[in-house]
């Protein structure tokens, strides 16, 4: 009888070990990347660790628009997938786990005053929250090798995405050409705010290997949530 209790304690066990492992692996894929900046109280950080003076120069690769809706209250603290998102789309993502509508615009949770808080009280603004997904690479290290970055933007710094891609697709060029000081301010109002000034325009770069770089960006830009109850 022991044994078979230790054999039942041990299967527990592993599988509790493979669940680990498997919540380890979709944690990483919340972030699309293995390096993530983020911006929480104001504060820069890319995978935990501060940024200095709460600024970086950058290449931005990749600019995409995202809406993510969560069931009930959202905890930014805990690891969490939307119920349903869209990534550069009106309409949601087609491994979205739960789609609201047939496109973002018709759907109910895209209204003003339909938001919760933390604790699932009303709250001003949209339950389905829009943002942006930008992916940055260090403008000092060569393009080739230079590792990429993923960063959120929420809705209140949405405008200064805005201005930069509307200046770059201005004067006809990449957003890769632009080195950009990448920066975040505290706010009163929304508590931070992230900036993206441009410093100059590369005259000498890869082109080819800009080009190359960006796919890469944009792909990864696009890369789906994880599914966590597979």
């Amino acid at each position: 009888m022991n044994d078979k209790t230790g054999t039942a304690v041990m299967t527990l066990e592993e599988r509790q070990a493979q669940m680990v492992a498997r919540q380890a692996e979709a944690s990483q894929g919340l972030r699309t990347t293995g390096s993530y900046i983020s911006f929480k109280n104001a504060n820069m950080k890319v995978d935990g660790q501060s940024v200095p003076n709460n600024t970086a120069e950058v290449r931005v690769l990749a600019a995409i628009g995202e809406r993510t809706y969560y069931a009930g209250a959202f905890d930014p603290d805990a690891v969490q997938v939307p119920t349903c998102y869209a990534l550069d789309s009106h309409s949601p993502h087609h491994e979205a786990k739960e789609q609201q509508a047939d496109t973002c615009g018709e759907c109910k949770w895209n209204k003003w005053g339909t938001a919760v808080d933390s604790r699932g009280n009303p709250a001003r603004g949209k339950a389905c929250r829009e943002g942006a997904r930008i992916i940055v690479v260090p403008a000092n290290v060569a393009l080739k090798t230079a590792p990429m970055y993923t960063a959120k933007i929420p809705v209140t710094s949405l405008g200064a995405v805005t201005a930069f891609t509307d200046r770059c697709n201005g004067a006809g060029a990449m957003f890769g050409e632009m080195v950009t000081t990448l920066s975040c301010t505290e706010d009163k109002k929304s508590f931070f705010k992230v900036h993206l000034t441009i410093k100059e325009r590369s005259t000498d770069i890869d082109r080819r290997m800009l080009m190359d770089k960006t796919d890469e960006a944009m792909e990864l830009a696009m890369t789906p949530y994880p599914n966590l109850e597979e």
